[in-house]
Order: structure tokens, then sequence, then C-alpha cells
């Protein structure tokens, strides 16, 4: 289990947010500090050097396998279905590997992306507005999945009353049923009340709202206008807290900028 001190930040939001008048300069304090933080160029080379995916187009190395393995460079995926097999061991470019920031104004929005749960019932980011959302994409056969999954977990345990969502989605090609028996061989490492969904299936609802997935797990922090702030492509380990808490703070110190700019 890693060790949960990067997720400290977050858990002094819920009693800054509850203030009657929260101290801007505190605010934005603790936002710039942050914000130095996650886009300090040595932390995110050092970052992309541990990112490492599973091709979004195959159902990974072995299928159930909760290993955190890396597949050497130049040996096929064992997968006996597909029709290519898979020599690169890392199929996310170099140039995708490093996490990225969107300021304001490059945020694409991504309000029609659907999530669906197992009865077929939807929500849209649309419908979480207000919220700062943290998108995980991911397949269940991908061997990647483990190194996001428990920071993922922890974060989805400590959503309540924090102004935040996490939403986990399966791209993999397993379905419902195949997806409970996923979770079946994984119960000791996935809560049984923890929610996983697919992706909308019309037109202008799924993934492609986020552009091309370069590999999975891709992992994704929306604002609380529901656009896209920061890309995580790949596993990389410890990477979302931290900008989880930077666009956190960056809305909280946006709604104290509007509430005292009011007359």
């Amino acid at each position: 289990m890693r060790p949960l001190l990067p997720l400290l930040p977050l858990l002094l939001l819920l009693p800054l947010q509850a203030q009657t008048a929260p101290d801007p300069v505190r605010i934005k304090a603790l936002h710039d500090q942050i914000q130095t933080k996650v886009l300090d160029p040595s932390n995110l080379a050092a970052l992309a050097g541990t990112a490492f995916g599973c091709r979004p187009d195959e159902e990974g190395a072995s299928t159930n396998d909760f290993s955190t393995a890396v597949r050497p460079a130049g040996v096929a995926s064992v997968n006996p279905r597909l029709q290519s097999p898979v020599t690169d061991a890392n199929p996310i470019p170099v140039s995708e590997r490093t996490p990225r920031y969107y300021k304001p104004e490059q945020r694409t929005l991504a309000s029609p992306f659907t999530f669906l749960d197992q009865t077929g019932l939807g929500k849209t980011v649309a419908e979480l507005q207000g919220k700062v959302l943290v998108v995980f994409l991911f397949k269940p056969d991908c061997r990647y999945t483990p190194d996001m999954m428990g920071e993922i977990i922890r974060l989805h345990g400590m959503q309540q009353g924090k102004g935040f969502e996490v939403v986990s989605v399966s791209l993999g090609s397993e379905g419902w049923t195949g997806l409970a028996r996923w979770r079946q061989a994984n119960m000791n490492i996935i809560p049984k009340d923890f929610p996983i969904y697919r992706p909308g299936i019309k037109t202008g609802t799924g993934t492609s709202i986020f552009g091309e997935v370069f590999g999975t797990p891709t992992t994704l922090v929306l604002d609380r206008q529901g656009r896209v702030a920061w890309r995580i492509n790949g596993a990389i380990r410890g990477a979302v807290a931290d900008r989880l808490n930077h666009i956190m703070l960056e809305g909280l110190l946006e709604s104290l900028t509007v509430a005292t700019a009011k007359p």
C-alpha cells in the first residue's frame, strides 16, 4: 500500500470550504504551492519516465492478471485472439507520457460524456457540473490497471462531501458478465460497492470526446465546468491526487475571487 501523504492536502479542503469566510490569501498560497509542484519540469519528467500502459485495442497480456510485471519489449501478447501480436511493451508515444495540464482557455468541454451502469442508466458530465471529476478509463485485463486502481479506489472512498467525484469507466470488451467475473476474481482489491461504468454508446457521448486514447489506463481531471484540465496517459503512480488538489484549489480560488468582486 502506498503512503497517503500526497492525499493530505485534499483532506484539508473540506474544512476550508466549510468555513463561513475562507481566507483567500491562504487558499491562493496553497494553490500556488501545489501548482509549482505539479508543473515543475523535473517532476513531470520523472513521472513521464514511469508511464506504462496497454494498447487500447488489445485485451492485455493475460486476462484477470493483477500482476504489475512489465512485459518486456519484443515479447508478443499471449492473447491468441490478437490478429497482430503486440511487440511494444509501452504503446504510449514518448511525447504523450508526460502528464499534461491545460490552462482554462485551452480546455475541451466534456459535458456530453456519458457513463452507464449495468442497468443501462447513465449520467453525463454535465449533470455533475460544479464538482471536480476524476475520470479513470481502464481495461480490466491490462496488467497496468492495478498500478492506478489502488489510488483511484482510495480517492473514491474520500469523495463524500469533498466537492469531487471519481468515475471509473471500463473500456474492455468483456461486457458486464465478464466485468462481474473480473471483480469476483479481484474481490480482495476492489470493494464490493465500488462503482464501475461503461462509456456511452451514442455518437458524441463516448471517449472520443477526450480525443485519442493512446493507452490504458488514462486518467482525466475535469474542472467544475466539465472541462479537461489534466490528462494522464498510462499508469503513473501517485500522479492523480496532486493534480486533483490543484484543480480543486483552482476552483475554490476562482469562487472566492468572484465572491469578493461582488458589491
